[in-house]
């Protein structure tokens, strides 16, 4: 898999206690799907950059079988969901609709220290709600 490195977005000094973190598999329902997939997570990291309760996010790239992984840090669940409603998210998941094939998320407390998750714990949590 391919990834970006994580960006965190919460000065290393306040990243203490615990954060909600998100994983999503979004899966294309063709190898064509990737790029406009890809085009909106490179759209969205600047975004993230800024956005009240981001810590800190990656994506990974599976070429093999088509997917692109989303990981993002949250200090609340409140953020999380403000910016899955917020006007460019929405947009995003309005666009993709017909690109995708139905995601798996999982959504998981863990302190800060173990951020950013290992890919391996990434996969482990998609499997256990797949």
């Amino acid at each position: 898999m391919l990834s970006v490195p994580w960006t965190r977005t919460v000065p290393p000094d306040a990243a203490d206690g615990t954060y909600t973190v998100m994983v999503g598999r979004l899966r294309p329902r063709s190898r064509r799907g990737l790029l406009p997939v890809l085009v909106w997570a490179a759209r969205m990291r600047p975004v993230l950059a800024r956005t009240p309760g981001a810590a800190g996010h990656t994506i990974g790239v599976d070429v093999v079988r088509p997917a692109v992984w989303i990981v993002s840090a949250w200090t609340s669940r409140t953020a999380l969901s403000a910016f899955d409603h917020g006007g460019m998210h929405r947009s995003a998941k309005v666009d993709l609709r017909t690109v995708l094939a139905p995601s798996t998320f999982a959504v998981w407390s863990c302190p800060a220290g173990a951020l950013p998750p290992a890919w391996d714990e990434v996969r482990d949590r998609i499997d256990a709600v797949s």
